[in-house]
């Protein structure tokens, strides 16, 4: 996903992967400037074991994700999404029925923000486990 192929978005930037193959099943941006209503975090996040979901913020999504948008996210294995403040980078790979060690959060802080009211890039890597 990136703004060159015009597939990112404010708000939740959320890529959906088949965990056998490494295909991509679904990709899509939750905005944050129209709001994101929790049924459509819902509709298309798709909890069936075996998928790897990816997902990134840009811009704020703090105060426009409803609790029922953490929570699934937190079934997921986050364990960082419930603490996101205004204009946090965070960044998450997860999967139904784990505790994922694959989550950053760069705190927005004026003090320490590496692009003026923007903190610096959150990133994770490494390597799912074939069997989930």
């Amino acid at each position: 996903m990136s703004h060159g192929l015009r597939n990112v978005g404010p708000g939740l930037n959320i890529v959906q992967v088949h965990g056998n193959n490494g295909t991509i099943k679904r990709f899509d941006c939750l905005d944050a400037k129209d709001g994101m209503p929790g049924d459509t975090l819902t509709d298309m996040i798709e909890i069936v074991p075996g998928t790897i979901v990816l997902v990134a913020s840009f811009d704020d999504v703090s105060t426009m994700m409803p609790e029922e948008s953490k929570d699934i996210l937190v079934g997921l294995g986050s364990t960082l999404v419930k603490r996101i403040k205004y204009r946090d980078t965070w960044v998450f790979a997860g999967s139904s029925g784990m505790t994922s060690p694959f989550e950053e959060l760069t705190p927005n802080d004026e003090k320490t923000n590496k692009y003026g009211g923007w903190p610096a890039m959150a990133e994770v890597s490494g390597c799912f486990p074939r069997t989930l």
